[in-house]
């Protein structure tokens, strides 16, 4: 029995010597009675430190002894320690945290040592640790990219081959008008709603389908144009496994363009209009000369001369809308000068009272032709007249297609103070369609405008509106939606005029 329990002790400490972990036995005070080749090489120990019987206690850190004492009384009265960590201290010095698993050893019912396993996890805690770190960095850095995605205005989203959203920007939920959680996992071509999201205009499965970045403008359904560029995110065998969206809302330049574009046309027939008005003042005056001629003989009759008088009088009118198109087409001078509103409003209305009298619109003045002067510049006051006029005449048109006993346009002129200052104010009122109250605090704002696209550029009371803040005047606008819009222009009057006797 004693060779057998020699060859079956030799078998346990071979087959001990061949485990990768550390194997041990120890009495019950904590010495060593058994140290597979692992442990040996683990603690720095020799076959001399293991025949001397060196306690396990000897090679824990300080720190770690009191612990493990607790453990080992635990094992000693019957119970299993499973994975309990230990601070090692080797006898080189050396320092490494292992992995302790524990069981009592019995002989004849009765405990007489502890058997244990011993782990090193230095290396994984390492790892775990670089882990963390790497944890953490990746956090950063993923918080500085968002930061970064959300600094930009423009919409970007990150989509997956069936067109749905993976990950967006803050400027794409904006520009939605939806919570950024709100996006991932909807479809694209449903968020945007356009007419490109058709799968043969769509340019996101264009750039899965080959694999290069694609470029493509398109409208929404709110009027806005956006130029939209899509880049692929490929894998390292090069395929397309996601895209990303980048889209820039372009209207403002689409609108400056056909502005520009508009400006051009508005210069060559200005120049047109200037040329034919002169040819056209030429004949007049010869006709107004021989209807004079005609009314001045003797030989005229009584009543051939209101037919005379007739002819003239229209001749004048002809020939003062063509002084009036000439002056609005001069090149304008780069100073202001002393002037009465009234003339301006006369040469504004003298271009566009036959368009209203057409459109059956009646006009109401009531515009003192002695106003006080204001310094300006004529042609730029003559500008915003006409755009005014204009705006006054498309809610008219809109309201009453037909004429009607309310398409009146009225236009009241008078001095006042405005802010202690003497001025004069001149206020247009029509009874059209009105202004939306959600929107009339945009209406001086550049390119917005409420008309259907392309009737109308969102130009024309910006424009006004800096020529009027030019003048350090004010424009004033009052409306109610559906029945009436009133523009107020007020202007500082000019000082007086100092006459040296």
């Amino acid at each position: 029995m004693e060779e057998e329990l020699r060859e079956s002790e030799s078998r346990f400490r071979d087959t001990a010597d061949l485990l990768p972990q550390s194997v041990f036995e120890t009495d019950i005070v904590g010495r060593l009675t058994f140290a597979n080749r692992v442990t040996l090489e683990m603690t720095g120990c020799s076959d001399e430190d293991l025949a001397r019987g060196i306690s396990v206690f000897d090679l824990m850190a300080g720190s770690e002894r009191e612990r493990l004492v607790r453990d080992f009384q635990k094992v000693l009265a019957g119970e299993t320690v499973n994975a309990s960590e230990c601070l090692i201290e080797a006898r080189n010095g050396f320092r490494f945290k292992v992995m302790i698993s524990a069981s009592p050893v019995v002989r004849k019912n009765r405990i007489i040592g502890v058997r244990g396993v011993a782990v090193d996890i230095s290396e994984r805690i390492v790892a775990e640790q670089a882990l963390r770190q790497s944890e953490k960095k990746f956090k950063r850095l993923f918080r500085e990219y968002q930061a970064l995605l959300d600094g930009i205005p423009d919409p970007i989203a990150l989509i997956a081959p069936d067109r749905t959203v993976v990950r967006t920007n803050r400027g794409m939920a904006n520009a939605l008008g939806l919570a950024v959680q709100d996006i991932p996992g909807q479809k694209c071509c449903a968020l945007w709603n356009s007419d490109c999201c058709a799968e043969e205009q769509c340019p996101v499965l264009s750039c899965f389908r080959t694999g290069a970045p694609q470029k493509k403008e398109l409208r929404t359904r709110d009027g806005r144009s956006w130029e939209v560029r899509v880049f692929p995110v490929q894998d390292k065998t090069g395929t397309t496994v996601q895209v990303i969206r980048y889209a820039s809302d372009i209207t403002r330049q689409i609108r400056l363009r056909e502005e520009s574009l508009r400006t051009g046309q508005l210069a060559s027939l200005g120049e047109l209009a200037a040329g034919v008005a002169h040819e056209i003042n030429n004949p007049i005056n010869g006709i107004i000369n021989y209807a004079q001629l005609l009314a001045d003989s003797l030989d005229i009759a009584r009543e051939d001369h209101e037919i005379l008088k007739g002819i003239i009088d229209e001749g004048e009118r002809i020939a003062n809308i063509v002084r009036n198109l000439l002056a609005f087409a001069r090149t304008r001078k780069e100073h202001k000068d002393r002037m009465n509103l009234w003339d301006a409003l006369a040469c504004s209305l003298a271009l566009t009272e036959s368009q209203l009298r057409k459109d059956g619109i009646r006009l109401q003045l009531d515009v003192p032709a002695d106003l006080p002067e204001i310094i300006a510049h004529a042609q730029e006051i003559q500008q915003v007249i006409l755009n005014l006029l204009s705006n006054a005449r498309y809610a008219l048109n809109k309201k009453y297609p037909a004429v009607a006993p309310d398409k009146i346009l009225s236009i009241k002129a008078s001095p006042c103070e405005n802010q202690d200052v003497p001025s004069v104010r001149i206020d247009f009122h029509d009874r059209g369609i009105g202004i939306p109250e959600g929107v009339r605090h945009k209406v001086l704002a550049p390119f917005f405008t409420s008309k259907p696209a392309g009737e109308g550029t969102g130009l024309g009371l910006s424009i006004s509106h800096g020529i009027v803040k030019d003048h350090q005047g004010e424009i004033l606008i009052d409306s109610r939606e559906g029945h009436f819009t009133t523009v107020t222009l007020i202007f500082p009057t000019a000082p007086e005029e100092n006459h040296e006797h």
